[in-house]
């Protein structure tokens, strides 16, 4: 609705592809964006994933371990589907929900997917008949996961999720900027 009403206050003739052409692209978004994310995305991640060993710290480093890569790659999402929308010509803040829709579905898949097949496999003593080994009566040991080992590095599992970094870095500027842009913006129209 935000593009059409902003392509009827350009031109003083009302054409089908002033009202359509925004409608279409904007439920191309909505379903083309969540179909690569589950056919192209997510099994483009785990085939990366399990080609890479879990060892192979120069992988592990350089996946948006800090807030900075996470601001990075955030933003250049954000700004990729901002770019297509307004290429495309469907409105930008509904590009944006669905940028942000997309962060919030990667974290979500992120620690799933950590948890369920990125696990160390716990060693195996073959010299008891029982498989019970040297470690009988001690506590049994959890598998370690390379998130649970990125958190015990830093001390936060958390600090690279789309919510921490909205927080740590937008939500600053939204408060002391664009909310009261937005209210000067209202009292002068």
């Amino acid at each position: 609705m935000i593009q059409i009403i902003s392509n009827l206050g350009g031109s003083s003739q009302i054409s089908a592809t002033t009202i359509v052409r925004p409608v279409f692209v904007s439920l191309a978004f909505g379903v083309a964006v969540p179909i690569i994310g589950r056919f192209v995305v997510l099994p483009l991640r785990t085939r990366l994933g399990d080609a890479i060993p879990i060892n192979n710290k120069a992988f592990t480093d350089n996946v948006a371990t800090t807030q900075q890569q996470a601001f990075l790659a955030h933003t250049c999402i954000l700004l990729a589907f901002t770019t297509a929308a307004s290429y495309a010509g469907t409105s930008n803040l509904f590009s944006a929900y669905l940028a942000g829709a997309s962060i919030s579905w990667w974290d979500s898949t992120n620690s799933s997917y950590q948890s369920t097949s990125l696990r160390v496999p716990p060693a195996e003593n073959s010299d008891s008949p029982l498989g019970a080994g040297p470690d009988v009566g001690r506590e049994e040991r959890q598998p370690q996961t390379q998130a649970s080992v990125a958190r015990d590095q830093t001390g936060d599992g958390t600090k690279t999720s789309g919510k921490s970094i909205f927080e740590h870095y937008f939500s600053v500027v939204l408060e002391k900027i664009l909310k009261p842009c937005f209210f000067v913006s209202l009292q002068i129209h």
